[in-house]
């Protein structure tokens, strides 16, 4: 039986000039510890200390799971705005080894400066590479700290195991999404190895596909014409927009194409990459109507959404084939950069079509009456509504077709929408339709009705529609962050149901905690899934192990922080 490794003295770290036994700005503090099992010193830096990359020889060789243990680090489970203004929940922790292409990220699930929290990196074979520590320099910077790396050796038969695990596309059944927002806006990516730091955890895990979003063409800088998101704004609602502002203008100084990086890397670690789009995002009310702002929105006001009495909505109609086809030329745009597929995202956008003129002709022409002077759930009027949507969804699968002749493969249309059938009715999205047509290839339900209140997912509903055909359906586990054992029963609950995967929703904002990550990566494993579900003692998710001594400081009974 192989013997664990505790490398537990960061001390080693390299180099030496960058360690300080004391708070220093630009250097990494040295903090002695003590817990029941072992002792060490850890390395801390704070907001503004800038510590510099730092090197931890390993000195061993062959296959290892690698596990990181950590004090103080950003919150994985906090809420926007927490995560957005400086607050001690932000941060994160950077780690590569020395070959590999850029870092991953960690903050800490269970955050308390009594315990260190221990997580599962990865499984990699060492080569007497050193493994390389930073922490999040810019954006919304917080603590980062390293205590120990356990290394866990594999003998012969696992690492022939994991091997023909890493081969098999049978378990790879998870769709992981990203809204290209938020990462540059808490993060300031400034550099290609940024982008990548946000696909490289989807390496050797179960996840299937990436859908990466493009919101309506301002956000990601991913093509020459058009606006960068905030152009022209002086005075930015939130920190965040500065941030992402300045990220993608960076970006664009430095000839990178944010869509494509993300893309190519996707590809190169074996994930299929499919362009998403947001429904209704083409303005927003104050304080953010100059930040979340489209040229389409402000050159085509006779596009917008009209209510029953007349008065504008903000948003656009697809009842006007201009929108479709902005829309559409958007995401052929997008995708001809070699995406495998396009997503449309319907959930937090309806309505897409309410009494614009082209509808109250149309349903005059049809009906011989003013659909004003009806219920607004008049059967009739859906239907049109319907048909304006289907339109679109036809439309798009037509520009996937072209795409894909020019790329030499057929691509994906997927769909996001509502979860139950009578709000996807509602909303004009006549899903059987869709399906039966051989328009989607993928649909996804979001636990969430029109109003943005939590629903269940009518599986059963959406399995009956796709049965038979060759559109799959992956449940929205949401919500995004709760305990592993949560994410198992869940994941067997839609799985009992029928579904063939499962879809998480921002799962940038998952893929950089402990026990959580660990569990959703393998989620794809039904087998391996019910086994642990069968396991009668419950996992101790995150390992936590309590401190004795911190830095001299007693860190039982009596807390040390008490009164601070």
């Amino acid at each position: 039986m192989n013997t664990e490794i505790l490398l537990t003295d960061m001390g080693q770290c390299l180099p030496a000039a960058a360690l300080s036994t004391t708070r220093k700005r630009l250097h990494w503090q040295l903090l002695p510890y003590e817990t029941a099992d072992f002792s060490g010193r850890l390395i801390s830096a704070g907001f503004m200390t800038e510590a510099p990359e730092v090197r931890l020889p390993v000195g061993h060789s062959g296959w290892h799971a690698i596990y990181l243990g950590l004090w103080i680090v950003g919150e994985t489970d906090t809420g926007w705005g927490r995560t957005t203004m400086g607050s001690g929940t932000t941060g994160s922790l950077k780690i590569r080894l020395a070959d590999d292409p850029c870092f991953v990220h960690f903050r800490r699930e269970a955050p308390d400066r009594g315990n260190l929290e221990e997580m599962f990196w990865k499984v990699a074979e060492l080569k007497g590479q050193d493994i390389v520590v930073s922490k999040q320099q810019e954006g919304f910077t917080g603590d980062a700290s390293l205590a120990y790396v356990r290394l866990v050796p594999l003998d012969t038969t696992q690492v022939e195991r994991l091997q023909a695990d890493r081969c098999d596309d049978g378990p790879k059944c998870l769709i992981a999404t990203n809204d290209a927002f938020g990462v540059f806006f808490r993060n300031r990516i400034s550099s290609r190895e940024g982008i990548w730091e946000q696909v490289e955890p989807y390496r050797n895990t179960d996840f299937k596909m990436i859908w990466w979003e493009i919101v309506s063409g301002m956000f990601g800088g991913w093509r020459d014409e058009g606006k960068l998101y905030a152009d022209g704004v002086e005075d930015f609602p939130r920190p965040g927009d500065r941030v992402i502002a300045e990220s993608l203008r960076i970006l664009r100084s430095r000839g990178i194409n944010p869509l494509k990086t993300a893309m190519d890397h996707a590809h190169e670690i074996g994930v299929e990459f499919h362009v998403s789009q947001r429904s209704e995002m083409f303005q927003t009310a104050p304080p953010m109507e100059e930040c979340f702002a489209t040229d389409v929105y402000r050159d085509h006001p006779e596009w917008r959404l009209r209510d029953i009495d007349g008065s504008e909505v903000t948003g656009m109609s697809y009842a006007f084939s201009g929108v479709r086809s902005y829309l559409v030329g958007l995401l052929e745009q997008a995708t001809s950069l070699g995406a495998d597929g396009a997503v449309i995202i319907y959930p937090r956008s309806a309505p897409f079509v309410l009494y614009e003129d082209p509808v109250i002709k149309d349903f005059q022409d049809l009906h011989g009456i003013d659909p004003r002077t009806l219920p607004e759930n008049d059967e009739r009027l859906i239907a049109l509504h319907s048909e304006y949507m289907t339109r679109y969804m036809r439309e798009l699968r037509a520009a996937m077709d072209r795409v894909g002749e020019k790329l030499g493969r057929r691509l994906a249309l997927s769909a996001i929408s509502f979860g139950t059938e009578s709000d996807n009715r509602l909303a004009g999205l006549d899903l059987e339709t869709w399906i039966r047509e051989g328009l989607l290839d993928h649909l996804s339900p979001y636990p969430y009705g029109r109003s943005k209140t939590p629903v269940g997912i009518e599986t059963a509903f959406f399995l009956s529609i796709a049965q038979g055909t060759a559109c799959k359906v992956y449940p929205n586990v949401m919500p995004r962050h709760m305990p592993s054992s949560e994410y198992r029963k869940l994941a067997k609950f839609y799985y009992d149901e029928g579904a063939d995967g499962l879809l998480f929703w921002d799962t940038y904002q998952r893929h950089d905690g402990s026990s959580q990550w660990e569990t959703m990566r393998r989620l794809g494993h039904r087998e391996e899934l019910a086994q642990v579900l069968a396991e009668k003692e419950p996992r101790e998710e995150p390992k936590l192990r309590p401190l004795l001594r911190l830095a001299g400081h007693h860190m039982h009974r009596y807390s040390p922080y008490r009164g601070a």
